[in-house]
């Protein structure tokens, strides 16, 4: 097999505004960098399991939940919560309930998670923040949080007409126990609760405005065992509380007009925009193979996708002449191949996006076939091949605005067309 470019599968060399790929072929091992921007800082779990930030440019390597580590590529984002981790500020609303700072190490690894308390044992008790006035909007929520002494944590979103929408976890377990609503928003969907370590959980859900706009109130609440989880989740409370009610909280987010949370925004004193990551390259001659070839890559495409989003492509910089591996309406991987302006052939897979997945496209005049973790999914006697001399990892082409939700762990490049044989062998998990 000629390969001819090789990017990941646990070497990763980064720098600002580069990612290196390498071409080992002939044992003759050339660095290939590739393109990457990102105008503003973003987070990574680095090595070590904690939340670390890299600069403007720098290319973050992911390493939750995979010890090779994996490319991280996320749309633009902001975080509405203005004090993301201080909870001492104005913006923060404490209803009998009490805030004691840089309590416990936090999943960034420095001493600066909060503890949250109940102060009374009568009434409503949460820690809330005022979001703003949303009409119909969708607000992507997540946030770190850990046991102290009681297992349950609420939080949710209400307005002022005492409308809301609450989930309810376990702390100790990380289940999710129940939802509710009072009709003006949807239910929660999407709940997600991650281990990241040291008894840390990562909570995402979605909430969304189903009516007319009001001020959105995103708030957190401990709860007692005894709390109904569908039946008593409205605006934190009306039950019997105590100190004993109290838990770890870290790191809040809030982003509008979304339909899934990426990862973690700090913030300090205003809202803060995370932009797009991008990664490509304009390969020197002979790495992509002009009349045949083939690419694999092994990556956890995000359920939460955008239609249209890249998982990896190829081309010329131009929309008429590109090989794209997508994501299409229903969630699964869908081929184009375009040529001279022309679509040569497409196809939707039934291959989904909500996991991890070894895939490779192999390519030459009037056959190409597709397998995914082992397996034929797509195959034709019939297409036009264009030539190509750029790779698009996670990034659209030019002009085109669906970027990635995912994280790469491996993409190889071989300017033949493998046979079937070693394509079955390449992607078998």
């Amino acid at each position: 097999m000629a390969n001819t470019l090789k990017f990941g599968n646990g070497q990763w060399a980064t720098g600002n505004g580069t990612a290196l790929a390498y071409n080992d072929e002939n044992a003759n091992f050339k660095p290939l960098p590739f393109d990457f921007t990102r105008a503003s800082s973003g987070t990574v779990v680095n090595q070590s399991g904690l939340i670390e930030t890299v600069g403007s440019g720098i290319p973050r390597i992911d390493f939750l939940g995979n010890t090779k580590g994996a490319l991280l590529l996320e749309p633009q984002r902001t975080n509405l919560i203005t004090y993301s981790n201080d909870f001492s500020q104005s913006v923060w609303l404490k209803s009998q309930i009490t805030q004691l700072p840089n309590q416990i190490t936090s999943p960034e690894g420095v001493q600066n998670a909060t503890l949250i308390a109940n102060t009374s044992e009568t009434g409503n008790h949460n820690l809330s923040n005022n979001l703003g006035n949303f009409t119909n909007a969708s607000l992507a929520v997540s946030f770190y949080a850990k046991k102290k002494d009681n297992d349950f944590l609420q939080f949710g979103i209400y307005n002022s007409g005492s409308k809301w929408a609450a989930q309810k976890i376990n702390l100790a377990t990380g289940a999710v126990l129940g939802s509710g609503n009072s009709g003006f928003h949807n239910t929660p969907s999407g709940v997600s609760v991650t281990d990241v370590g040291s008894n840390w959980w990562r909570v995402e859900t979605l909430f969304t405005a189903s009516l007319t706009s009001s001020d959105e109130v995103f708030y957190l609440a401990p709860t007692p065992t005894d709390s109904n989880p569908t039946g008593n989740l409205g605006l934190s409370g009306g039950w019997t509380g105590a100190t004993t009610e109290n838990a770890y909280v870290y790191g809040i987010q809030v982003e509008s007009g979304v339909s899934y949370a990426t990862s973690y925004i700090p913030t300090s004193g205003s809202a803060v925009t995370r932009v797009a990551d991008e990664c490509e390259q304009t390969v020197p001659d002979g790495v992509i193979g002009q009349t045949e070839g083939t690419f694999f890559v092994d990556v956890d495409a995000n359920v939460n996708f955008i239609d249209g989003a890249r998982a990896i492509a190829l081309g010329d910089g131009t929309y008429a002449n590109r090989i794209i591996l997508n994501c299409s309406s229903v969630g699964t991987f869908e081929i184009y191949v375009i040529t001279g302006g022309s679509v040569s052939y497409t196809v939707v897979t039934d291959v989904s996006f909500n996991q991890d997945n070894k895939v490779a496209l192999a390519y030459k005049s009037n056959d190409l076939a597709f397998y995914a973790n082992g397996v034929l999914k797509a195959s034709t006697s019939s297409v036009s091949i264009p030539s190509c001399s750029n790779l698009y990892i996670g990034t659209p082409e030019e002009a085109f605005s669906a970027p990635s939700n995912n994280r790469y762990s491996q993409v190889q490049l071989y300017n033949t067309r493998l046979s079937n044989a070693e394509l079955a062998a390449l992607t078998q998990v």
